[in-house]
């Protein structure tokens, strides 16, 4: 997709233009048009927030849509520009355009403010794509070039970081929509190093025989079952930081998640492949962070594997071991993506030194529950990375809802047998969101600043808002991206 930043457009198929509630037309598409547009504005379209008007007319020999934006008259805020804007990108991409223009001058503060401008710019790209799967007669409606019509100067750099967030939104969703019989670990990890090799960050990738040395027990037992999709622990390194503190990603990388001898129900189990949307979320920021050359040292790291069942599976009751030290009973086979976000984090510390650690998850089905379907629920230990995390989430546009980390439940997820259980009593205790982020809190070494993102409820839409398509959001990649872009600055 081509992105252009103009002082007109006279070719544009369709146009976009922005108003506030009750304000007068300040700009003109073509002489012919401004009738039209003057009765739409003083009849039927009032401006408000999210209000869309749709026309099509002759101008010259062509016919030409107009879609009209309602921005209200309130303070905008970039979530609102994400949600509401994507609608008129939506219609422009029904109607048939290839080339839609955005009349930025009817509204200031698009041009005014590099946030607002950055969150109109990354819409293109995720109203645009389309998730066809496996379909043998594609939709081929597409937005080919975007021209963003403004008087303004010094917004390339917004742009581009705008255009490079949302490529890492796109990456991430084409990662996590394919199918358990599309992608393996060997596969995820081929893709990361391909992905290192294009937009400039080191790939390393370990074995199962390597994963062994790293005495990884705790990753290694939810991957026994799956026989011929052996597990790859993929560690990413982006270092133009200089001497400041390493930052530490890692992705929930379940390939595929069965529920193991703890199954899951048929239509439980339908959409697991998406389970790894931590892994691409992680993946798509890494590819932003490097695009976008940021000053900072990032590590990624993601232990991707799958859950499934084998004679020599690991099953509920077992004791397990980690890298950690710690011993883990296993309550439930589905409680397998915090086993293995145990080792990554204890790797990142042990490693690769990192000083501060995010992880991100479709960690439980209980954080739907707790905060409901638009955002993440956060647990952190710092109060000082969550003011971070707060900001990059007001950035992207990606909401996080905080739960306490509340110690008090901890004996919630103890045992006389081990160190730690994976779950607690869902009936008895409740809190699942908060004990599957505590438990991996527990293997966070000399307090380091942590932050766990359990991103289930926003990981996977089957009636998507206009902002994504059917299937994966690509929910965290701007997150991270912008999580590294402040503690790069407060490093």
């Amino acid at each position: 997709m081509k992105h252009i930043i103009s002082k007109s457009c006279a070719d544009a198929q369709a146009y976009i233009v922005p108003f506030r509630a009750g304000s007068p037309r300040s700009v003109s598409i073509a002489p012919e048009l401004d009738a039209a547009f003057d009765l739409a504005i003083n009849g039927s379209f009032g401006g408000n927030l999210g209000e869309t008007y749709a026309m099509t007319l002759p101008v010259g020999n062509k016919l030409t849509s107009i879609i009209l934006l309602g921005l209200g008259a309130d303070r905008l805020s970039v979530r609102d520009i994400h949600t509401k804007a994507a609608q008129a990108f939506k219609q422009a991409k029904q109607l048939g355009a290839k080339h839609v223009a955005i009349m930025l001058d009817q509204v200031s503060e698009l041009s005014e403010s590099f946030e607002l401008f950055g969150a109109l710019a990354r819409l293109p790209q995720l109203v645009g794509y389309t998730n066809s799967g496996l379909k043998s007669n594609p939709e081929n409606k597409s937005l080919e070039q975007i021209t963003f019509v403004t008087a303004a100067d010094g917004l390339d750099a917004a742009l581009r970081e705008a255009v490079a967030t949302a490529r890492g939104t796109i990456i991430a969703r084409r990662l996590c929509n394919l199918r358990s019989n599309e992608q393996t670990p060997q596969s995820l990890a081929e893709d990361a190093a391909a992905l290192g090799k294009e937009y400039g960050f080191d790939v390393q990738l370990f074995d199962k025989a390597a994963i062994e040395e790293l005495g990884m027990e705790s990753f290694l037992s939810v991957a026994r079952g799956a026989h011929n999709t052996p597990p790859v622990l993929i560690v990413m390194r982006y270092l133009n930081g200089g001497d400041s503190p390493r930052i530490g990603l890692v992705g929930k990388g379940i390939v595929y998640d069965s529920g193991g001898y703890s199954i899951k129900t048929t239509p439980g189990m339908k959409n697991m492949f998406d389970d790894m949307g931590g892994a691409a979320a992680v993946i798509g920021a890494m590819t932003a962070v490097a695009d976008q050359k940021l000053k900072a040292n990032v590590i990624g790291v993601i232990a991707a594997c799958e859950n499934k069942i084998a004679a020599d599976a690991y099953v509920p009751g077992d004791i397990i071991g980690s890298m950690s030290g710690k011993t883990i009973e296993v309550i439930s086979a589905d409680a397998e993506g915090r086993l293995t976000l145990a080792d990554a984090v204890t790797y990142i510390q042990r490693k690769e030194s990192c000083r501060f650690v995010a992880d991100i998850a479709t960690l439980t089905g209980s954080a739907k529950t707790a905060v409901g379907k638009y955002s993440a629920a956060v647990l952190t230990n710092n109060e000082e990375l969550y003011a971070s995390a707060r900001e990059a989430s007001r950035l992207s546009a990606e909401k996080i809802w905080r739960l306490d980390n509340d110690r008090e439940m901890l004996p919630c997820i103890k045992t006389p047998v081990a160190d730690l259980k994976n779950a607690g009593n869902a009936t008895m205790d409740g809190g699942g969101c908060m004990l599957g982020g505590m438990f991996v809190g527990e293997f966070i070494e000399n307090n380091i600043p942590w932050i766990h993102i359990d991103m289930a409820p926003v990981n996977f839409r089957t009636e998507p808002p206009a902002y994504c398509a059917y299937g994966a959001t690509g929910y965290g990649a701007s997150l991270l991206y912008h999580l590294v872009k402040q503690l790069k600055g407060n490093a």
